[in-house]
């Protein structure tokens, strides 16, 4: 019989929640998170996974390392290759890290 319990998070910071939360409301930031838990990858990598434009790749990277919106949030991808101009590899931070395992 399958195990259909609810995961058990174990973080006592409230704000950890409202992160999680942030991030499982929309899947394209669920895709980053653990598509970047497998290996560094850069803007064309998701680009040609989804289909879609550049730009918008651009937008869930950009939330995710400032912290949504607001930037009320940790970060949870970093650049990995800051000084390059194009072809930047992006990973996550140890935060990111985290909270992938919750996914």
């Amino acid at each position: 019989m399958a195990d259909t319990s609810l995961p058990v998070y174990e973080w006592e910071d409230p704000e950890k929640y409202e992160l999680l939360a942030w991030v499982k409301a929309s899947d394209r930031r669920v895709d980053v998170l653990t598509t970047l838990s497998e290996a560094p990858k850069n803007t064309n990598d998701f680009a040609d996974a989804w289909g879609v434009e550049l730009e918008t790749v651009r937008y869930h990277l950009k939330q995710l390392q400032h912290g949504g919106p607001s930037g009320e949030l940790p970060a949870l991808v970093r650049v990995l290759t800051p000084d390059r101009r194009q072809y930047r590899l992006y990973g996550l931070t140890e935060i990111g890290e985290d909270v992938v395992e919750f996914l």
